[in-house]
């Protein structure tokens, strides 16, 4: 009996992808904020074109940082990190914009070309690892802006949130 290993399938949604990055940037700085706010940006879903709202990520990110006591200080330099994040992610998010169009005209083509389909899709992964990548760092460095006690704080506010929202 052989092994079948599979590939991972592409996001339908590229922005829930990105949307769980952004999310992710100020995880230990009111992730739990972040998550709603994107979604809900501009009386609706946020889209890939309207670009990373970063003074929503930065709003909710502070009333995170509020409820563990944050300084000024170190509401400056998570802000500095959000900011950071999404000038890095931008050119990727940008780049992403279409694919779905891109999918749909090779899917639809009356030759179906499997090398087109797999490049574009192996290009989009590629992508989303270095957004994922560049998250992870943002994420390990908005933690060590935070004391050891504000993270056990905020772990539990977050915790809070999620038992809101799922509750």
């Amino acid at each position: 009996m052989s092994e079948q290993i599979t590939q991972p399938r592409f996001p339908r949604r590229g922005r829930r992808v990105l949307l769980g990055a952004a999310a992710a940037v100020v995880l230990l700085a009111g992730a739990a904020g972040v998550a709603k706010a994107v979604e809900r940006h501009h009386h609706g879903m946020w889209s890939m074109q309207d670009g990373i709202p970063v003074q929503m990520i930065e709003k909710r990110a502070d009333h995170m940082l509020s409820k563990v006591s944050a300084t000024p200080e170190q509401q400056a330099k998570v802000h500095a990190i959000i900011e950071a994040a999404a000038k890095d992610i931008e050119p990727l998010r940008a780049g992403m914009q279409g694919t779905r169009g891109q999918f749909a005209d090779l899917l639809t083509a009356p030759q179906i070309d499997r090398a087109a389909v797999e490049h574009l899709r192996t290009e989009r992964l590629a992508a989303m690892e270095q957004v994922t990548q560049r998250v992870s760092k943002a994420v390990e460095d908005a933690a060590e802006v935070l004391t050891p006690e504000q993270r056990a704080q905020l772990k539990g506010v977050i915790a809070e949130f999620e038992a809101h929202r799922h509750g």
